[in-house]
């Protein structure tokens, strides 16, 4: 379907649920995702958290809802879950988990009665939550990356996306089953199929958009000025704070020079949250 493509998010319709799909792997992550989420937002969303059994604690000053259904998968990363074979029939195990969060968002539509903004764990705020043009139904979230990649890893980012209709999850989930890689390259077949709003470059800011770009990092990092990207300040990044991925460790280094040149209270005490030790 045609997008509605707009870089800044000036709409009417306030974003007032969160879910988010969390075992004890990525509870470093989690805790920034908490704090900065506090940090840079007055009226806080109301949170619903597909989780373990043994999670720890989770301390919120906002609405939490959750449903430890997730234990099979407790304490499992990315890259052991990869090497598992699946228990439905799919890929390996981790498409099984990922295929966890179409569940997620059907349980967290039917609780909330409304939209969902659905985020990975590993989502860290720098603003206050978008808003979005009214009576959306899809949002979506686009890689910005080099056409190989994209033809392999899908156009649109798994990690960051809004649903506000359950048929457009069943969709997601159909799709997901047979995707070539998860749920994520799904999300085009799904783009397909219903009217979307398209989050901007400021919003959702991983890795890839750096050092899988169809320019060149140098041209990238020009769009840069401080916490705006080509203008615009930047609302959240998407990346692991604690890691031994070197493409990481380098995005995350960047956006730690730039956090530096921020002044505001949230950011510096953000700042100390993140990288205590830098």
């Amino acid at each position: 379907m045609e997008e509605e493509s707009q870089s800044i998010l000036s709409g009417v319709d306030k974003i007032s649920a969160i879910a988010l799909l969390v075992n004890e792997n990525a509870y470093d992550d989690f805790c920034i995702f908490i704090s900065s989420l506090e940090l840079m937002n007055v009226d806080l969303p109301k949170l619903y958290i597909y989780t373990t059994s043994n999670f720890p604690e989770i301390v919120y000053k906002g609405e939490v809802v959750i449903d430890c259904c997730l234990d099979i998968y407790a304490d499992l990363s990315r890259a052991k879950m990869e090497k598992m074979p699946s228990q439905q029939g799919l890929s390996n195990f981790f498409h099984d988990f990922t295929v966890e969060k179409c569940n997620l968002m059907t349980w967290a539509l039917k609780e909330h009665g409304s939209g969902v903004l659905f985020c990975d764990a590993d989502i860290c705020w720098l603003g206050a939550l978008p808003t979005l043009p009214k009576d959306t139904i899809l949002a979506l979230s686009p890689h910005n990356i080099r056409d190989k990649d994209e033809k392999k890893f899908g156009i649109f980012n798994a990690g960051f996306l809004y649903i506000s209709k359950l048929e457009i999850v069943d969709k997601w989930l159909l799709e997901s089953l047979v995707s070539d890689y998860f749920e994520q390259l799904a999300l085009n077949n799904v783009a397909k199929s219903y009217k979307y709003y398209t989050f901007g470059d400021n919003i959702n800011y991983g890795w890839w958009r750096l050092f899988q770009s169809k320019t060149t990092v140098v041209k990238k990092k020009e769009e840069w000025d401080g916490l705006t990207i080509k203008g615009i300040p930047l609302v959240c990044i998407h990346t692991h704070w604690k890691t031994n991925d070197k493409v990481t460790q380098d995005f995350n280094n960047w956006v730690l020079s730039k956090l530096k040149l921020c002044q505001t209270k949230e950011i510096i005490e953000l700042t100390k949250i993140i990288a205590p030790d830098k």
